[in-house]
């Protein structure tokens, strides 16, 4: 005699084999397939969304690589500029030192010239003061 349990397993097995097959039957009637219309435009869609992407992002891309070219002219700029200017201040500070040092040694040239001035007097009254005192 055959067990009342072994025939319920089989039976829910085979109910659950006979749900799976429809269900997977109901999934391949779903699938798109390749050669439907609906499904090669929607493909042609989603070609062209890809390609238009694509597009943006190779825009955007050169607009960076541009702004950045322009940036880096810009600081280019700027630097040859300061440089510019940097050489400028320096050259009019060695104008400046050499215009001191020039008035320096005038300054100086000239005490020297007073100073012989005034050593030829200190020598003229000495030689006035010798000839004075040889006189008497």
């Amino acid at each position: 005699m055959q067990s009342t349990q072994r025939d319920r397993h089989q039976d829910r097995a085979k109910a659950s084999e006979a749900a799976r097959k429809s269900a997977q039957a109901r999934f391949a009637e779903l699938m798109a397939r390749k050669d439907d219309p609906v499904v090669q435009e929607r493909m042609q869609e989603r070609i062209a969304v890809a390609e238009a992407r694509r597009e943006r992002i190779a825009k955007r891309e050169a607009e960076m690589r541009a702004l950045a070219e322009a940036q880096a002219a810009e600081a280019a700029r700027i630097a040859a500029a300061q440089a510019a200017e940097a050489e400028a201040a320096r050259e009019a500070a060695e104008a400046a030192e050499r215009e001191r040092i020039a008035t320096a040694m005038a300054g100086k040239a000239s005490a020297i010239a007073l100073m012989k001035d005034q050593k030829a007097a200190r020598d003229a009254r000495y030689a006035a003061r010798q000839a004075r005192q040889r006189k008497r």
